[in-house]
């Protein structure tokens, strides 16, 4: 978005739709008014067999595990997602990028935390490509579009 803002408002660049390639796919940025719009792709999960190392890094038994570019482990419990503190060192030994756990929500339709340890990142709190892989699941879970 950054890179977006700089190329339309600093270097006014003229048309409405910039495509980046990233190491994340390729993401579309338009301008909307003053506004800049991001089209981030949809990443629908698939159900797989929940890793050792997620096990024992939350020592905790979701109800269900599924991946796409993440791993997204779906929990019981609310208070399970937002009281969570996992075992850094085993998520670094993941295949996949990052671990997300989340379940439904008595506020929201859904919470989730991201870990990304591997990389660097412990926890980021506000991950775009996390969501990519959640709006699908949970927009069929919970019927919403």
């Amino acid at each position: 978005m950054a890179a977006a803002y700089v190329l339309f408002h600093c270097l006014q660049y003229e048309n409405e739709k910039i495509i980046f390639e990233s190491k994340a796919g390729v993401l579309n940025v338009t301008r909307n008014d003053e506004y800049l719009v991001m089209d981030f792709p949809a990443q629908a999960p698939t159900t797989c067999e929940l890793p050792t190392e997620i096990l024992s890094a939350f020592n905790f038994q979701p109800i269900e595990c599924l991946k796409a570019e993440d791993y997204i482990v779906v929990l019981e419990d609310e208070a399970e997602v937002l009281t969570a503190t996992p075992d850094f060192e085993l998520l670094k030994r993941i295949d996949l990028r990052a671990v997300i756990i989340t379940d439904k929500s008595t506020e929201y339709d859904f919470v989730s935390r991201c870990f990304a340890p591997k990389y660097g990142i412990k926890e980021d709190p506000v991950t775009g490509s996390a969501h990519t892989q959640l709006v699908p699941y949970w927009s069929k879970k919970l019927g919403k579009n």
